[in-house]
């Protein structure tokens, strides 16, 4: 078989070399150290090229190069992945650069293979993961939601590719041994070689099949899903806390987003309570009205801002500008969704700007004010609880904001409330924006943290958390 890997670290080298001895192999990595030279050079079944994968360009470059030996390529093995203990609070451009390199250099390779194997109708995709894909820690570090998303992506695509002869295997490894790195040393965890014999075994074995290692992390992604006020209390927090948020006064509100249906509904109603709203929205017009609308039907002080979120400078001004906000509300107006084949990878990076980045930068530049909000409620889609959907990309983005959601609460929950909402808008389940936004409002006060509305919606996203995962 012809077999591209991408990403030649500890996982991908030791894959390689367990591989070489019956198969043609292409490696593509960043660099190029002197222990993957020496195992090219005595190989003549095998060849090297250093790119940089995040960019689609090098990779088309690369393939097009061995388009004569790698005329069909049978199987693509993806590992890029590297961990950077750096926060968004602390450097929100070192933040995006990791997401980048976890979730970009994975997707577009996958773009760029997938073509070819779409000519066939045959081929096989094995992505690196990791357990940070289906669960979070503390920390608003960039790893775990690159690798949500990432997983998102994966279990979209393969929804898709099983019809069509394609399969897409996840590994999702524990932290691994990185002895190999120049950067990040890390002697805890699981040997590579476990990840590499799962690997092979896989190739030999069944398709489209998820694999953790160790096994019983699989127990984590089920309570993530269903239990996740366990894996809170593991960060530290307790229920004790709903009596400090049940007390905390929201004299000062922010809304993003408020120039849609929940948008308006949520300044209306928190119009009632509040002494002063901020108004987010990119349609200057649709704000001019509405904050015409709430003068003549509250006394509340009412500020509208149109800005794009997309503009990571005006959300640093927007937050030097303002004093204190005790409640943020981020109501994302989301990017159109997009198909995960035909739609270039130019697209995604646009959709995450909005969707996913504009959110983040919205938190942090309010976070790392003297006086930071009290209150954080995200408003999410219910596309982010589901494994298999036509929404890729807009999937892949809320899913990694529904992990830096829970990150941040499991970092800063001792002492603000951060409320996570997912909302279903399905045919028969259906709730109007007037009556979403005020139990947003009341859940808020009773100082609730995960909010599921429709509540009978739970039930779906309780199978989905079971169901799709067996484990091959």
């Amino acid at each position: 078989m012809n077999i591209v890997i991408v990403g030649c670290g500890n996982i991908g080298l030791e894959t390689a070399e367990r591989l070489c001895n019956e198969h043609n192999l292409l490696l593509i990595n960043r660099s190029c150290p002197e222990d993957l030279a020496q195992f090219v050079r005595n190989h003549d079944n095998v060849w090297f090229e250093s790119a940089d994968a995040t960019y689609p360009s090098n990779i088309e470059a690369i393939l097009n190069k061995f388009q004569g030996t790698f005329e069909k390529v049978d199987v693509l093995i993806s590992t890029v992945g590297a961990f950077c203990p750096t926060s968004a609070l602390d450097d929100i451009k070192r933040f995006k650069d990791e997401f980048y390199l976890n979730f970009f250099g994975n997707l577009v390779p996958i773009h760029a293979i997938l073509r070819r194997m779409l000519l066939t109708g045959t081929g096989r995709i094995i992505v690196i993961s990791s357990t940070s894909g289906v669960f979070t820690y503390p920390g608003l570090l960039a790893y775990t939601p690159a690798k949500w998303a990432l997983t998102s992506f994966c279990l979209n695509l393969r929804d898709k590719m099983k019809r069509r002869g394609i399969s897409v295997d996840i590994v999702f490894p524990s932290s691994i041994r990185n002895r190999r790195s120049r950067t990040f040393l890390y002697q805890k965890g699981i040997e590579s070689e476990k990840v590499t014999s799962e690997i092979v075994r896989i190739l030999k074995g069944k398709h489209n099949v998820n694999r953790f290692i160790p096994k019983r992390y699989a127990l984590l992604h089920t309570l993530e899903r269903m239990f996740p006020q366990l894996l809170d209390k593991r960060a530290g927090l307790n229920g004790k806390r709903k009596k400090l948020f049940r007390a905390q006064k929201t004299n000062s509100v922010l809304i993003s987003g408020a120039t849609s249906e929940l948008g308006r509904k949520l300044a209306i109603d928190y119009s009632k309570t509040a002494k002063r709203l901020y108004l987010l929205g990119s349609d200057e017009q649709a704000l001019s009205e509405l904050k015409r609308q709430m003068v003549y039907s509250s006394d509340c002080l009412v500020e509208e801002v149109c800005l794009d979120l997309a503009d990571f400078r005006s959300i640093a001004s927007l937050a030097d500008r303002i004093e204190q906000v005790d409640l943020m509300i981020n109501n994302i107006e989301l990017s159109v969704p997009d198909k995960a084949i035909e739609d270039p990878v130019i697209n995604y990076d646009r959709n995450l700007k909005t969707n996913l980045f504009g959110a983040i930068h919205l938190v942090v530049a309010f976070m790392r004010k003297k006086m930071p909000p009290v209150k954080i409620i995200q408003i999410m889609p219910v596309s982010v609880t589901e494994d298999q959907t036509r929404f890729d990309c807009h999937s892949a983005s809320q899913a990694a904001l529904w992990a830096f959601t829970r990150s941040l609460r499991r970092t800063f929950g001792h002492r603000m409330q951060v409320m996570e909402v997912i909302l279903a808008k399905r045919q028969g389940i259906h709730l109007t924006a007037q009556i979403l936004a005020q139990r947003i409002h009341e859940m808020e006060k009773q100082g609730r943290e995960i909010v599921v509305l429709p509540l009978r919606y739970k039930l779906s996203m309780y199978l989905s958390a079971i169901l799709p995962w067996q484990l091959g």
